[in-house]
């Protein structure tokens, strides 16, 4: 690892609020609130649960918070890729067609002030298991990520404009060359994991700072 790449993360670790518990069940749907923010994750990995439904009609925001969500963030692909059965690209391909359309200049309901979709993460494959690496291939996640490039392109020519959604491609770049920093090739850090969520806050909340002179506050 660079120098500078150790520096950020170990920042990362240091700034964490130490009073917040970040442990509990795998796989299970997380809710807590932090200085009156409700931070709220459902585990749906297929983006086929009532939840997601519940996103892309907008009705997510009635049924559990009472508002339109700040932001929120989609990661999906890699169970598609792991569990064949599920339909794999092609059924994957059908979940972002509904959530670009949900996101479209057009629709009716703004489903978030925000949304992200999160890139297909490129797995560590020297450290992948056996059975992980019959399905996990670098190509499939590579024709993925260039599928979602083609929809973002797709919809500025039909719309004049991108949909009001955001890929930070940075993602992936942030993980290049960390190998050291996953042990089972899929699941990084929790050092790493903060910087992404801090490259997420900051995309949201930057954006409403004043935009005056001499612009040098970030959140």
């Amino acid at each position: 690892m660079q120098a500078n790449e150790r520096m950020v993360l170990d920042a990362a670790v240091k700034h964490v609020d130490k009073t917040i518990d970040t442990h509990g069940e795998k796989h299970s749907d997380r809710t807590f609130t932090l200085n009156r923010m409700q931070f709220s994750f459902y585990w749906d990995p297929f983006l086929n649960g009532t939840r997601m439904s519940e996103f892309l009609d907008g009705s997510l925001a009635r049924t559990v918070g009472g508002c339109v969500p700040t932001m929120a963030v989609v990661g999906s692909g890699i169970w598609y890729l792991r569990h064949p059965e599920s339909g794999g690209i092609p059924e994957w391909k059908g979940r972002m067609d509904s959530l670009f359309q949900a996101v479209e200049p057009s629709a009716r309901t703004v489903i978030a002030d925000e949304v992200i979709l999160l890139p297909v993460e490129k797995a560590v494959e020297s450290r992948l298991s056996p059975e992980r690496a019959a399905t996990l291939h670098a190509e499939d996640i590579a024709a993925m990520n260039t599928h979602l490039d083609e929809l973002l392109h797709g919809a500025a020519e039909q719309f004049g404009k991108g949909p009001t959604l955001a890929i930070p491609r940075v993602f992936n770049t942030l993980i290049a060359g960390l190998d050291d920093q996953t042990d089972d090739g899929l699941h990084f850090s929790e050092a790493v994991s903060k910087v992404q969520a801090s490259i997420l806050l900051n995309l949201r909340c930057n954006d409403v700072l004043p935009k005056k002179f001499p612009f040098d506050k970030t959140c």
